[in-house]
């Protein structure tokens, strides 16, 4: 895919302006350095997932780490609780949802 501008190079000047604000929370990171966005799209641990979730519930994409038992969602030993239904599967709905439809702490 072609961007209109080198993504590598933007990303890295990102990561360099915010060194001076690496400690603390991702929210106070952005609070800190008065972020601003349309989308954003994250992975990492849960209680972070839920704090962007929380501050920002509305254009994110959240990469869900999850223990798999079956890998194929017999189990739902993965499972997210969602607003559109019950629980949706990390291993077979997901990893990926959004922010609009995760319950936080669910």
């Amino acid at each position: 895919m072609d961007y209109p501008v080198d993504v590598q190079k933007v990303v890295s000047m990102i990561i360099q302006d915010l060194r001076q604000f690496n400690h603390g929370a991702i929210i106070d990171v952005i609070k800190k350095a008065n972020l601003t966005f349309d989308h954003y799209y994250t992975c990492g641990p849960e209680p972070m997932l839920d704090a962007l979730a929380l501050n920002y519930p509305e254009n994110g994409q959240l990469s869900f780490e999850a223990r798999m038992g079956c890998g194929f969602g017999a189990c739902m030993g993965c499972s997210c609780k969602v607003k559109t239904k019950p629980y949706k599967r990390i291993c077979v709905e997901g990893p990926i949802l959004l922010s609009e439809e995760v319950i936080v702490n669910g």
